[in-house]
């Protein structure tokens, strides 16, 4: 089979930001330099809407729940100098809601358990958690400096964000939305994506040429793998259990497998394998006593025969 290019489609200047929404089937290109959105029917590959939204738009989130987008406008269109998000509806593919946040926001991440949109700002040094139901921001959470990437880990409800100045991941409680730990990464963290089959975090480092793999339960680097030159973003093929990593200066693409995880035994099969255990003792014991039962009855039917004998 012959894998290749199915179709190029010309959009604006500067497209900046990619998300699929899967409910209406249709992909969100933000254009950094157009100010504005474009919407591409997957259906037949074209573009079926422009939308204006704010300055210099880098990134998109899709909110499965509310059927919206929420795109991340990096420059500054109020007058305190803060970034700001713009909510698409998906339906009739308008700005239902402009949410200030705060200096240079570049990446955003939708909480499903939720109902959550949590926004690196990258010269705050913070993320702004915003609700999806008032479409307000709700807490400021202070990470480290330079906030780049940040995901939802849906296993444990944990928010994971670089800081690549400080070389560090967060790790954000969406309970409390506080910082409950702190992990060293390579040089200059930037992109992340979450496995959820292994429970791991990828982290991009951009100066270490690494991606350092961080397990969610232990919090900890499990691992760090050597990549290409400036490694600056990363995706995850769920299926074959394959990470795939882009480097920016040597034009490549670094591809690594993912061990397999031992799967963990659930609290339905422990309690069946309890019910078992029990039930195979009750079953040895009956027969134990069934059997010497047996051997008195034989026992005693053998000295009547003698005494009759007798």
């Amino acid at each position: 089979m012959y894998w290749g290019l199915a179709f190029e489609l010309t959009l604006e200047v500067y497209s900046s930001g990619l998300v699929y929404d899967s409910g209406r089937g249709e992909i969100f290109a933000a254009q950094m330099y157009g100010n504005s959105v474009e919407v591409v029917s997957d259906s037949n590959n074209s573009v079926v809407a422009t939308v204006p939204v704010g300055s210099a738009p880098v990134a998109l989130t899709y909110d499965s729940g509310k059927d919206e987008i929420f795109v991340i406008n990096s420059n500054s269109i109020f007058s305190n100098g803060n970034g700001s998000v713009s909510v698409i509806s998906d339906i009739n593919n308008t700005v239902i809601a402009t949410i200030p946040v705060e200096r240079h926001p570049i990446d955003a991440a939708y909480d499903s358990g939720k109902g959550e949109i949590f926004v690196t700002n990258y010269d705050s040094a913070s993320i702004s958690v915003i609700s999806d139901v008032s479409n307000r921001v709700v807490a400021t959470i202070h990470v480290g400096v330079y906030p780049t990437g940040v995901i939802y880990d849906s296993g444990l409800g944990e928010i994971f964000s670089a800081s690549e100045e400080d070389n560090n991941v967060y790790v954000i409680s969406d309970k409390i939305n506080a910082v409950v730990a702190t992990i060293p990464v390579g040089a200059k963290p930037n992109g992340m994506v979450y496995d959820s089959g292994s429970g791991e975090i990828f982290v991009t480092n951009l100066f270490g040429n690494t991606t350092s793999v961080i397990s969610d339960r232990s919090r900890t680097v499990i691992a760090t793998v050597q990549v290409g030159h400036h490694p600056i973003d990363v995706a995850c093929d769920f299926g074959k259990s394959e990470v795939f990593v882009t480097n920016v200066d040597d034009n490549s693409l670094s591809v690594f497998s993912v061990p397999t995880v031992p799967t963990t035994t659930s609290p339905c099969s422990t309690l069946a394998m309890m019910i078992a255990a029990v039930v195979l003792v009750v079953v040895g014991a009956i027969m134990i006593i069934v059997g010497l039962f047996y051997r008195e009855k034989a026992k005693t039917n053998s000295q009547q025969g003698d005494t009759g004998r007798e």
